[in-house]
Protein backbone atom coordinates (compact mmCIF):
# COMPACT_ATOMS: atom_id res chain seq x y z
CA UNK A 1 0.00 0.00 0.00
CA UNK A 2 1.60 3.84 -0.86
CA UNK A 3 1.14 6.39 0.84
CA UNK A 4 -0.30 9.65 -1.25
CA UNK A 5 2.08 12.85 -0.72
CA UNK A 6 0.35 16.24 -1.62
CA UNK A 7 2.51 18.52 -1.21
CA UNK A 8 6.12 19.93 -1.53
CA UNK A 9 7.75 20.61 1.44
CA UNK A 10 11.54 21.27 2.84
CA UNK A 11 11.22 19.81 6.83
CA UNK A 12 13.73 20.24 9.86
CA UNK A 13 13.47 17.41 12.55
CA UNK A 14 10.21 18.93 14.33
CA UNK A 15 8.52 19.01 10.97
CA UNK A 16 8.43 22.85 10.54
CA UNK A 17 9.34 24.36 6.84
CA UNK A 18 13.28 25.39 6.42
CA UNK A 19 11.41 29.29 6.04
CA UNK A 20 8.78 30.83 4.85
CA UNK A 21 8.94 30.64 1.03
CA UNK A 22 6.06 31.06 -1.05
CA UNK A 23 6.54 27.82 -3.58
CA UNK A 24 9.15 25.34 -4.93
CA UNK A 25 9.32 26.00 -8.53
CA UNK A 26 11.97 23.29 -9.22
CA UNK A 27 13.92 20.39 -7.92
CA UNK A 28 16.94 18.48 -9.15
CA UNK A 29 18.59 15.09 -8.01
CA UNK A 30 21.65 13.84 -8.72
CA UNK A 31 22.84 10.13 -8.04
CA UNK A 32 26.14 8.87 -8.71
CA UNK A 33 28.79 5.93 -7.85
CA UNK A 34 32.09 5.84 -8.63
CA UNK A 35 34.76 2.96 -8.52
CA UNK A 36 37.78 3.67 -6.52
CA UNK A 37 41.17 2.86 -8.18
CA UNK A 38 44.67 1.87 -6.49
CA UNK A 39 47.60 2.58 -8.37
CA UNK A 40 49.80 -0.36 -8.44
CA UNK A 41 53.29 -1.32 -9.42
CA UNK A 42 54.49 -0.96 -12.73
CA UNK A 43 51.72 1.04 -13.73
CA UNK A 44 49.17 -1.55 -12.93
CA UNK A 45 45.90 -0.13 -11.53
CA UNK A 46 43.45 -1.98 -9.01
CA UNK A 47 39.66 -1.10 -9.55
CA UNK A 48 37.57 -2.01 -5.83
CA UNK A 49 33.80 -2.22 -6.12
CA UNK A 50 31.57 0.62 -7.25
CA UNK A 51 30.73 2.54 -4.01
CA UNK A 52 27.36 4.59 -4.24
CA UNK A 53 28.12 8.34 -3.79
CA UNK A 54 25.81 10.65 -1.49
CA UNK A 55 22.76 11.78 -3.05
CA UNK A 56 22.74 15.37 -4.04
CA UNK A 57 19.14 17.47 -4.30
CA UNK A 58 19.00 21.24 -5.48
CA UNK A 59 15.88 22.81 -5.16
CA UNK A 60 14.57 26.46 -6.22
CA UNK A 61 12.15 28.37 -3.99
CA UNK A 62 10.12 31.39 -4.94
CA UNK A 63 9.60 34.14 -2.41
CA UNK A 64 7.50 37.15 -3.65
CA UNK A 65 7.78 40.86 -3.35
CA UNK A 66 8.11 41.32 0.63
CA UNK A 67 10.94 42.14 1.03
CA UNK A 68 10.89 41.84 5.06
CA UNK A 69 9.98 38.00 4.60
CA UNK A 70 12.63 37.13 2.00
CA UNK A 71 15.18 38.59 4.49
CA UNK A 72 13.98 36.93 7.28
CA UNK A 73 14.02 33.90 5.24
CA UNK A 74 17.39 34.32 3.97
CA UNK A 75 18.47 34.48 7.56
CA UNK A 76 16.78 31.21 8.44
CA UNK A 77 18.58 29.96 5.04
CA UNK A 78 22.07 31.55 6.10
CA UNK A 79 21.82 29.86 9.83
CA UNK A 80 20.69 26.43 8.02
CA UNK A 81 23.85 26.74 5.70
CA UNK A 82 26.05 27.07 9.13
CA UNK A 83 24.62 24.61 11.18
CA UNK A 84 24.52 20.85 11.51
CA UNK A 85 20.27 20.28 11.23
CA UNK A 86 19.32 17.21 8.87
CA UNK A 87 16.31 18.17 6.72
CA UNK A 88 13.40 16.05 4.85
CA UNK A 89 12.55 16.99 1.12
CA UNK A 90 9.40 16.26 0.39
CA UNK A 91 8.09 15.63 -3.24
CA UNK A 92 4.66 14.20 -4.06
CA UNK A 93 6.70 11.15 -5.41
CA UNK A 94 10.10 10.60 -3.04
CA UNK A 95 10.71 11.41 0.80
CA UNK A 96 14.04 11.95 1.00
CA UNK A 97 15.96 12.04 4.84
CA UNK A 98 19.08 13.31 6.12
CA UNK A 99 19.52 15.69 3.73
CA UNK A 100 22.04 18.52 4.97
CA UNK A 101 22.12 22.29 3.45
CA UNK A 102 25.50 22.77 1.64
CA UNK A 103 24.95 25.52 -0.30
CA UNK A 104 22.25 28.33 -1.28
CA UNK A 105 22.01 31.17 -4.29
CA UNK A 106 19.78 33.45 -4.87
CA UNK A 107 18.71 35.36 -8.17
CA UNK A 108 16.75 37.62 -8.85
CA UNK A 109 16.05 39.26 -12.75
CA UNK A 110 13.99 42.15 -14.75
CA UNK A 111 12.19 38.76 -16.10
CA UNK A 112 10.66 37.32 -13.43
CA UNK A 113 9.84 40.77 -11.78
CA UNK A 114 13.00 42.67 -9.74
CA UNK A 115 10.91 41.99 -6.54
CA UNK A 116 10.66 38.10 -7.12
CA UNK A 117 13.56 35.88 -5.49
CA UNK A 118 14.42 32.77 -6.30
CA UNK A 119 16.40 30.81 -3.94
CA UNK A 120 18.67 27.64 -5.23
CA UNK A 121 19.18 25.23 -2.27
CA UNK A 122 21.48 21.80 -2.45
CA UNK A 123 21.40 19.34 -0.24
CA UNK A 124 23.65 16.10 0.06
CA UNK A 125 22.93 12.72 2.14
CA UNK A 126 24.21 12.26 5.15
CA UNK A 127 24.99 8.46 5.67
CA UNK A 128 25.93 6.96 8.83
CA UNK A 129 28.51 4.26 9.01
CA UNK A 130 28.32 1.20 11.04
CA UNK A 131 32.01 -0.38 11.72
CA UNK A 132 32.16 -3.91 12.75
CA UNK A 133 29.76 -3.29 15.94
CA UNK A 134 32.73 -4.90 18.17
CA UNK A 135 35.57 -3.54 20.03
CA UNK A 136 38.91 -4.63 19.12
CA UNK A 137 40.27 -4.24 22.94
CA UNK A 138 39.77 -2.84 25.71
CA UNK A 139 40.85 -2.95 29.14
CA UNK A 140 38.85 -4.54 32.23
CA UNK A 141 39.16 -1.50 34.44
CA UNK A 142 40.21 1.95 33.45
CA UNK A 143 43.52 1.73 35.38
CA UNK A 144 44.19 -1.86 33.90
CA UNK A 145 45.60 -0.67 30.81
CA UNK A 146 49.27 -0.27 29.67
CA UNK A 147 51.92 2.17 30.92
CA UNK A 148 52.70 4.63 27.98
CA UNK A 149 56.58 4.45 27.10
CA UNK A 150 57.37 7.82 28.20
CA UNK A 151 60.73 7.85 26.20
CA UNK A 152 64.55 7.89 27.06
CA UNK A 153 65.55 7.51 30.66
CA UNK A 154 68.63 8.27 32.07
CA UNK A 155 70.57 5.00 33.09
CA UNK A 156 70.81 4.24 36.72
CA UNK A 157 72.87 1.97 38.75
CA UNK A 158 72.21 -1.35 40.06
CA UNK A 159 73.63 -2.23 43.25
CA UNK A 160 74.99 -5.33 44.27
CA UNK A 161 74.34 -6.58 40.98
CA UNK A 162 77.85 -7.86 40.04
CA UNK A 163 79.25 -8.81 43.46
Amino acid sequence: MSVEILSWAILDAKGNPICDYDSIDDLGEDTSAVVPVEPQENGALYAYDKVAQPQQITVTLLFSGDYAAQEAAIAKIDAALRGLEAFTVVTPTTVRSNMTLIGASSTRSSTGGANLLLVDLTFQEVRSANVGGSVAWSPKKATGASKVDGGKRQARFIRGLFS
